[in-house]
């Protein structure tokens, strides 16, 4: 189990009740690799800032539960996640699905070098951190699904996510309120309230098909 896992209030714990809830199951390794990968951004955080969410009680429901919280709708193959910032959802779901190949795409410096020692510490042997504008990468081939998590608006996503996806492939973005103001115009599919353990207000998770 990581270092300081069982302190205070538990975050195993509230980890495998935040998973029941959510009506998944992971192996306790994969547990185990989530709270030691919480552990890793807890000590950046002091220094870098990666998150707005520091404090330890939360961070098993903002950063692991809500990323978490939208696996149900992921097509399966390689995954782009744009604007990773400290790794949510993507890398969050690469330590959930370990033989998925995902890209951890971001901008800035800082983050991308946090993903990067995050992703050796892990062990995490299919997961790629590119630091790029979203709007200038492209992928070596298309993606079957790009994930997004507090990034820009849907409209905006959507223009982003289109030229990296495949045909079949799908846009599945991570949001707060719905509806969104242009989100009409973007070729969504499917817009699914979801209750995150521990995480207050309205979360959704939509599902487009830009392009089409």
């Amino acid at each position: 189990m990581s270092k300081g896992a069982s302190a205070g209030y538990n975050r195993a714990e509230e980890l495998r009740r935040g998973l029941a809830e959510l009506g998944q199951e992971l192996p306790d390794l994969a547990q185990e690799r989530l709270l030691t990968y919480l552990d890793l951004l807890a000590r950046w955080n002091r220094v870098h800032n990666l998150t707005a969410v520091r404090d330890p009680a939360a961070m098993v429901a903002y950063h692991l539960l809500d990323s978490l919280a939208g696996r149900p709708w992921l097509p399966s193959g390689p995954l782009v996640d744009l604007g990773s910032g400290a790794g949510l959802p993507g890398l969050v779901i690469a330590l959930a699905e370990p033989d998925r190949p995902v890209t951890l795409v971001d901008s800035a410096a800082k983050r991308t070098r946090f993903l990067v020692q995050a992703v050796g510490a892990l062990g995490l042997e299919r997961v790629e951190v590119v630091q790029a504008r979203m709007e200038a990468w492209r992928p070596p081939e298309p993606v079957e699904v790009v994930t997004a998590r507090a990034v820009t608006t849907m409209d905006e996503l959507a223009g982003l996510a289109a030229p990296l996806l495949a045909p079949t492939g799908r846009l599945v973005a991570w949001k707060g309120a719905w509806p969104e103001a242009g989100a009409e115009e973007t070729a969504v599919e499917a817009v699914h309230p979801v209750a995150v353990p521990g995480v207050e207000g309205a979360r959704h998770i939509v599902v487009a098909r830009p392009g089409v």
